[in-house]
């Protein structure tokens, strides 16, 4: 997938990776690092197992009021 990205013309791509152990995430990077090369950015969002994180009440309540 991250080299589709990158080929359709992306600098980067967003993992979202939330395995117990951290390594296995890091070594996923790795591969996807070795497949689209140094020019690539690669994120990771290591939030996203947090139940309710990215709803819309929980995203409301940070909101300023406007």
């Amino acid at each position: 997938m991250a080299v589709k990205i990158k080929r359709a013309g992306y600098s980067g791509m967003k993992i979202r990776a939330w395995r117990p152990n951290a390594t296995d995430d890091a070594d996923d990077c790795g591969e996807i690092r070795a497949a689209v090369g140094p020019d690539f950015s690669i994120m990771v969002d290591r939030t996203a197992d947090l139940p309710g994180l990215w709803d819309y009440s929980h995203g409301a309540q940070g909101r300023p009021r406007v």
